[in-house]
Protein backbone atom coordinates (compact mmCIF):
# COMPACT_ATOMS: atom_id res chain seq x y z
CA UNK A 1 0.00 0.00 0.00
CA UNK A 2 1.46 3.70 -1.11
CA UNK A 3 2.11 5.99 1.84
CA UNK A 4 -0.08 8.70 2.28
CA UNK A 5 1.46 12.17 0.81
CA UNK A 6 2.94 14.54 3.16
CA UNK A 7 -0.04 17.14 4.74
CA UNK A 8 1.19 20.75 5.22
CA UNK A 9 0.03 20.31 9.10
CA UNK A 10 1.24 16.36 10.02
CA UNK A 11 -1.82 14.47 11.23
CA UNK A 12 -4.71 17.17 10.97
CA UNK A 13 -7.65 16.71 8.48
CA UNK A 14 -7.16 19.95 7.15
CA UNK A 15 -6.27 19.79 3.41
CA UNK A 16 -4.10 22.23 1.39
CA UNK A 17 -7.31 23.51 -0.39
CA UNK A 18 -8.86 24.15 2.98
CA UNK A 19 -6.10 26.19 4.15
CA UNK A 20 -5.88 28.05 1.37
CA UNK A 21 -9.59 29.07 1.87
CA UNK A 22 -8.55 29.97 5.58
CA UNK A 23 -5.64 31.75 4.75
CA UNK A 24 -6.99 33.80 1.73
CA UNK A 25 -10.29 34.46 4.17
CA UNK A 26 -8.52 36.13 6.73
CA UNK A 27 -5.33 37.77 4.92
CA UNK A 28 -6.97 38.52 1.42
CA UNK A 29 -10.42 39.39 2.28
CA UNK A 30 -9.61 40.07 5.57
CA UNK A 31 -11.93 37.84 7.24
CA UNK A 32 -11.46 37.28 10.91
CA UNK A 33 -11.39 33.84 12.40
CA UNK A 34 -13.94 34.30 14.88
CA UNK A 35 -16.34 35.00 11.84
CA UNK A 36 -14.93 32.40 9.87
CA UNK A 37 -15.79 30.06 12.90
CA UNK A 38 -19.47 31.53 12.67
CA UNK A 39 -19.54 30.89 8.57
CA UNK A 40 -18.41 27.13 9.05
CA UNK A 41 -21.10 26.87 11.66
CA UNK A 42 -23.62 28.00 9.24
CA UNK A 43 -22.69 25.32 7.09
CA UNK A 44 -23.08 22.53 9.86
CA UNK A 45 -19.41 22.17 10.53
CA UNK A 46 -17.88 22.72 13.95
CA UNK A 47 -14.08 24.31 13.50
CA UNK A 48 -13.08 26.22 16.68
CA UNK A 49 -11.53 29.27 16.03
CA UNK A 50 -8.00 28.17 18.16
CA UNK A 51 -8.04 25.05 15.87
CA UNK A 52 -7.79 27.61 12.96
CA UNK A 53 -5.55 30.06 14.85
CA UNK A 54 -3.38 26.97 15.26
CA UNK A 55 -3.44 26.27 11.52
CA UNK A 56 -2.68 29.89 10.78
CA UNK A 57 0.50 29.74 12.74
CA UNK A 58 1.45 26.11 11.66
CA UNK A 59 1.20 27.62 7.97
CA UNK A 60 3.48 30.12 8.59
CA UNK A 61 6.25 27.74 9.91
CA UNK A 62 5.87 25.87 7.28
CA UNK A 63 6.04 28.50 4.35
CA UNK A 64 8.73 30.79 6.38
CA UNK A 65 11.15 28.80 3.88
CA UNK A 66 9.77 30.85 1.07
CA UNK A 67 9.46 33.63 3.05
CA UNK A 68 13.71 33.75 3.33
CA UNK A 69 13.82 33.56 -0.11
CA UNK A 70 11.89 36.14 -0.76
CA UNK A 71 14.48 37.80 1.61
CA UNK A 72 17.26 37.12 -0.16
CA UNK A 73 16.21 38.69 -3.46
CA UNK A 74 14.91 41.81 -1.48
CA UNK A 75 18.64 42.35 -0.51
CA UNK A 76 19.64 41.68 -3.69
CA UNK A 77 17.77 44.70 -5.05
CA UNK A 78 18.85 47.75 -5.50
CA UNK A 79 15.33 49.68 -5.04
CA UNK A 80 13.28 48.78 -1.92
CA UNK A 81 10.77 50.92 -0.42
CA UNK A 82 9.79 50.86 2.89
CA UNK A 83 7.24 51.23 5.57
CA UNK A 84 5.79 50.32 9.03
CA UNK A 85 2.40 50.17 10.79
CA UNK A 86 1.63 49.70 14.38
CA UNK A 87 -0.24 46.40 16.05
CA UNK A 88 -1.08 44.98 19.15
CA UNK A 89 -0.06 41.91 20.29
CA UNK A 90 -1.64 40.89 23.62
CA UNK A 91 0.80 38.12 25.16
CA UNK A 92 4.41 38.71 24.15
CA UNK A 93 7.29 37.75 27.05
CA UNK A 94 8.79 40.74 28.42
CA UNK A 95 6.17 42.87 26.93
CA UNK A 96 2.52 44.58 28.29
CA UNK A 97 0.02 43.97 26.03
CA UNK A 98 -0.73 48.12 25.31
CA UNK A 99 3.01 48.56 24.32
CA UNK A 100 2.46 49.05 20.44
CA UNK A 101 4.42 46.41 18.50
CA UNK A 102 4.85 46.90 14.52
CA UNK A 103 4.43 45.40 10.99
CA UNK A 104 7.13 46.56 8.40
CA UNK A 105 6.93 46.36 5.24
CA UNK A 106 9.53 46.31 2.99
CA UNK A 107 8.89 45.83 -1.44
CA UNK A 108 10.63 45.82 -4.45
CA UNK A 109 10.66 44.31 -8.20
CA UNK A 110 9.19 45.11 -11.39
CA UNK A 111 5.50 44.39 -11.95
CA UNK A 112 4.86 40.39 -12.94
CA UNK A 113 8.17 40.06 -10.36
CA UNK A 114 7.05 42.02 -7.43
CA UNK A 115 8.57 41.45 -3.73
CA UNK A 116 5.87 42.52 -0.79
CA UNK A 117 7.91 41.12 2.26
CA UNK A 118 5.74 41.63 5.65
CA UNK A 119 8.04 41.30 9.00
CA UNK A 120 6.57 41.64 12.33
CA UNK A 121 9.21 43.10 15.26
CA UNK A 122 8.00 44.35 18.74
CA UNK A 123 10.00 47.48 18.09
CA UNK A 124 10.23 50.27 15.40
CA UNK A 125 14.14 50.55 15.86
CA UNK A 126 16.52 51.16 13.39
CA UNK A 127 17.89 47.94 13.21
CA UNK A 128 15.17 46.19 11.88
CA UNK A 129 15.54 47.32 8.63
CA UNK A 130 19.12 47.01 9.13
CA UNK A 131 18.81 43.42 10.01
CA UNK A 132 15.97 42.73 7.12
CA UNK A 133 18.20 44.23 3.99
CA UNK A 134 21.07 43.01 5.69
CA UNK A 135 24.88 44.16 5.30
CA UNK A 136 25.15 44.02 1.31
CA UNK A 137 22.04 45.91 0.39
CA UNK A 138 23.00 48.85 -1.51
CA UNK A 139 21.18 50.92 -3.58
CA UNK A 140 17.76 53.14 -3.08
CA UNK A 141 15.85 53.35 0.11
CA UNK A 142 11.86 54.96 -0.22
CA UNK A 143 10.21 55.74 3.01
CA UNK A 144 8.97 58.53 4.48
CA UNK A 145 10.81 61.09 7.00
CA UNK A 146 11.20 58.47 10.26
CA UNK A 147 14.24 58.65 11.67
CA UNK A 148 14.13 54.81 12.13
CA UNK A 149 15.91 54.52 8.50
CA UNK A 150 18.54 57.21 8.46
CA UNK A 151 20.92 54.88 10.19
CA UNK A 152 20.81 52.11 6.96
CA UNK A 153 20.44 55.08 4.53
CA UNK A 154 23.64 56.70 6.41
CA UNK A 155 25.92 53.39 5.17
CA UNK A 156 27.94 54.07 1.85
CA UNK A 157 26.32 52.66 -0.83
CA UNK A 158 23.01 53.53 -0.11
CA UNK A 159 20.86 56.38 -0.30
CA UNK A 160 17.27 57.13 1.26
CA UNK A 161 14.70 58.76 -1.16
CA UNK A 162 12.36 60.49 0.25
CA UNK A 163 8.28 61.04 -0.30
CA UNK A 164 6.67 63.69 -1.82
CA UNK A 165 3.66 63.18 -1.41
CA UNK A 166 4.42 63.30 2.74
CA UNK A 167 5.46 67.00 2.18
CA UNK A 168 1.94 67.55 -0.69
CA UNK A 169 -0.09 66.61 2.57
CA UNK A 170 1.54 68.63 4.94
CA UNK A 171 1.00 72.02 2.55
CA UNK A 172 -1.88 70.87 1.60
CA UNK A 173 -3.40 70.50 5.61
CA UNK A 174 -1.94 73.90 5.41
CA UNK A 175 -3.88 75.59 3.12
CA UNK A 176 -7.19 73.96 4.83
CA UNK A 177 -6.43 76.12 7.81
CA UNK A 178 -5.43 79.19 5.55
CA UNK A 179 -8.57 79.03 3.38
CA UNK A 180 -7.94 82.47 1.78
CA UNK A 181 -5.03 81.84 -1.20
CA UNK A 182 -1.72 82.19 0.37
CA UNK A 183 2.05 80.73 0.83
CA UNK A 184 0.47 76.92 1.63
CA UNK A 185 -1.71 77.18 -1.86
CA UNK A 186 1.48 77.92 -3.85
CA UNK A 187 3.78 75.27 -2.45
CA UNK A 188 0.84 73.08 -3.56
CA UNK A 189 0.82 74.77 -7.02
CA UNK A 190 4.25 73.85 -7.59
CA UNK A 191 4.43 70.18 -6.24
CA UNK A 192 1.31 69.69 -8.44
CA UNK A 193 3.07 70.70 -11.39
CA UNK A 194 5.32 68.21 -10.15
CA UNK A 195 3.32 65.42 -10.58
CA UNK A 196 1.89 66.43 -13.38
CA UNK A 197 4.99 65.61 -15.29
CA UNK A 198 4.88 61.77 -12.82
CA UNK A 199 1.60 61.74 -15.17
CA UNK A 200 2.86 62.36 -18.64
CA UNK A 201 5.75 59.68 -17.80
CA UNK A 202 3.53 56.80 -16.13
CA UNK A 203 1.27 57.23 -19.36
CA UNK A 204 4.14 57.14 -21.63
CA UNK A 205 5.76 54.07 -19.51
CA UNK A 206 2.56 51.93 -20.07
CA UNK A 207 1.56 52.85 -23.67
CA UNK A 208 5.05 53.78 -25.79
CA UNK A 209 7.38 50.20 -25.46
CA UNK A 210 10.20 52.90 -26.51
CA UNK A 211 10.00 54.91 -23.87
CA UNK A 212 12.49 53.49 -20.69
CA UNK A 213 13.16 54.63 -17.70
CA UNK A 214 16.37 56.43 -19.01
CA UNK A 215 13.47 58.45 -20.71
CA UNK A 216 11.37 59.28 -17.60
CA UNK A 217 14.83 60.37 -15.51
CA UNK A 218 15.61 62.94 -18.89
CA UNK A 219 11.62 63.91 -18.98
CA UNK A 220 12.30 64.74 -15.32
CA UNK A 221 15.75 66.73 -15.57
CA UNK A 222 13.68 68.51 -18.21
CA UNK A 223 11.04 69.68 -16.35
CA UNK A 224 10.73 68.38 -12.87
CA UNK A 225 14.01 70.21 -11.59
CA UNK A 226 13.25 73.68 -13.00
CA UNK A 227 10.43 73.22 -10.46
CA UNK A 228 12.18 72.00 -7.78
CA UNK A 229 14.94 74.84 -8.02
CA UNK A 230 11.97 76.65 -7.93
CA UNK A 231 10.39 75.29 -4.84
CA UNK A 232 13.78 75.18 -2.79
CA UNK A 233 13.97 79.05 -3.70
CA UNK A 234 10.88 79.42 -2.30
CA UNK A 235 11.53 77.51 0.60
CA UNK A 236 14.86 79.39 1.59
CA UNK A 237 13.03 83.09 0.64
CA UNK A 238 9.98 82.24 2.99
CA UNK A 239 11.23 79.65 5.81
CA UNK A 240 11.72 83.32 8.29
CA UNK A 241 8.04 84.28 7.62
CA UNK A 242 6.14 81.75 9.18
CA UNK A 243 5.59 80.16 12.74
CA UNK A 244 7.67 77.10 12.74
CA UNK A 245 5.18 75.22 15.01
CA UNK A 246 2.02 76.68 12.76
CA UNK A 247 0.57 74.03 10.13
CA UNK A 248 2.96 75.83 7.31
CA UNK A 249 5.72 76.43 9.27
CA UNK A 250 5.76 72.41 10.03
CA UNK A 251 5.14 71.65 6.55
CA UNK A 252 8.30 73.70 5.24
CA UNK A 253 10.65 72.53 7.95
CA UNK A 254 9.80 68.93 6.65
CA UNK A 255 10.15 70.07 3.22
CA UNK A 256 13.56 71.48 3.80
CA UNK A 257 14.74 68.92 5.93
CA UNK A 258 14.10 65.98 3.39
CA UNK A 259 14.99 67.99 0.66
CA UNK A 260 18.39 66.05 -0.32
CA UNK A 261 16.05 62.91 -0.02
CA UNK A 262 13.14 64.75 -1.87
CA UNK A 263 14.90 65.06 -4.63
CA UNK A 264 17.25 61.69 -4.96
CA UNK A 265 14.03 60.66 -7.73
CA UNK A 266 15.95 62.80 -10.52
CA UNK A 267 18.76 60.51 -10.17
CA UNK A 268 17.16 57.03 -11.97
CA UNK A 269 14.28 56.80 -13.65
CA UNK A 270 13.14 54.13 -12.00
CA UNK A 271 12.51 55.47 -8.57
CA UNK A 272 8.99 56.65 -7.83
CA UNK A 273 8.24 60.79 -6.71
CA UNK A 274 6.75 59.03 -3.37
CA UNK A 275 6.38 56.04 -1.64
CA UNK A 276 2.89 55.51 -2.56
CA UNK A 277 3.47 52.33 -3.62
CA UNK A 278 5.15 51.27 -0.10
CA UNK A 279 2.16 52.64 1.86
CA UNK A 280 -0.44 50.50 -0.70
CA UNK A 281 1.49 47.23 0.07
CA UNK A 282 1.03 47.46 3.58
CA UNK A 283 -2.80 48.77 3.31
CA UNK A 284 -4.38 45.17 3.19
CA UNK A 285 -2.55 45.02 6.66
CA UNK A 286 -4.40 48.07 8.21
CA UNK A 287 -8.02 47.27 7.02
CA UNK A 288 -7.35 43.65 8.03
CA UNK A 289 -6.29 45.10 11.34
CA UNK A 290 -9.58 47.28 11.87
CA UNK A 291 -11.36 43.73 11.67
CA UNK A 292 -9.35 41.26 13.87
CA UNK A 293 -8.16 44.76 15.54
CA UNK A 294 -4.80 42.40 17.32
CA UNK A 295 -2.47 39.42 17.53
CA UNK A 296 -2.68 37.13 20.28
CA UNK A 297 1.14 36.12 20.13
CA UNK A 298 4.26 36.88 18.34
CA UNK A 299 4.11 33.90 17.20
CA UNK A 300 0.81 34.27 15.55
CA UNK A 301 1.95 38.05 14.20
CA UNK A 302 5.25 36.58 12.78
CA UNK A 303 3.11 33.48 11.19
CA UNK A 304 1.01 36.40 9.79
CA UNK A 305 3.59 38.21 8.53
CA UNK A 306 5.11 35.67 6.30
CA UNK A 307 1.42 34.65 4.92
CA UNK A 308 0.84 38.36 4.04
CA UNK A 309 4.10 38.61 2.75
CA UNK A 310 3.35 35.44 0.14
CA UNK A 311 -0.24 36.12 -0.56
CA UNK A 312 -0.06 39.91 -1.43
CA UNK A 313 3.18 39.32 -3.66
CA UNK A 314 0.91 36.74 -5.54
CA UNK A 315 -1.76 38.90 -5.86
CA UNK A 316 0.59 41.68 -6.92
CA UNK A 317 2.15 39.08 -9.23
CA UNK A 318 -1.65 37.89 -10.64
CA UNK A 319 -1.37 34.60 -9.70
CA UNK A 320 -4.43 32.51 -9.09
CA UNK A 321 -4.12 32.81 -5.55
CA UNK A 322 -6.09 29.46 -4.43
CA UNK A 323 -4.87 27.61 -7.33
CA UNK A 324 -1.49 28.71 -6.65
CA UNK A 325 -1.89 28.53 -2.34
CA UNK A 326 -3.21 25.20 -2.89
CA UNK A 327 -0.34 24.49 -4.87
CA UNK A 328 2.34 25.12 -2.55
CA UNK A 329 0.72 23.60 0.62
CA UNK A 330 0.75 20.17 -1.70
CA UNK A 331 4.20 20.35 -2.52
CA UNK A 332 6.20 21.82 0.06
CA UNK A 333 5.73 19.35 2.38
CA UNK A 334 7.50 16.97 0.23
Amino acid sequence: QAKPAPQAIPKSFATASLLAHVLISKFIDATPLYRQQQQWKRLGIDLGRSLLSSWVVKCGTLLLCLWELMQQDLQASDYVQADETPVQVLHEEGRTASQKSYMWLFQCGPPGKRIILYHYDPTRAASVPADILGESFQGYLQTDGYCGYHAICAREGVSGVGCMAHGRRKFVDAAKVHKRRGLAHEAVAMIRQLYAVESIAKKRLKKDKNFTFDDRKALRLEKSKPILDKLKQWLDQHKDEVVPKSALGKAMTYARNEWSRLIVYLEDGRIEIDNNGGERSIKPFVIGRKNWLFCNTASGATASAVIYSLLQSAKANELPLIAWLTFVLEELPR
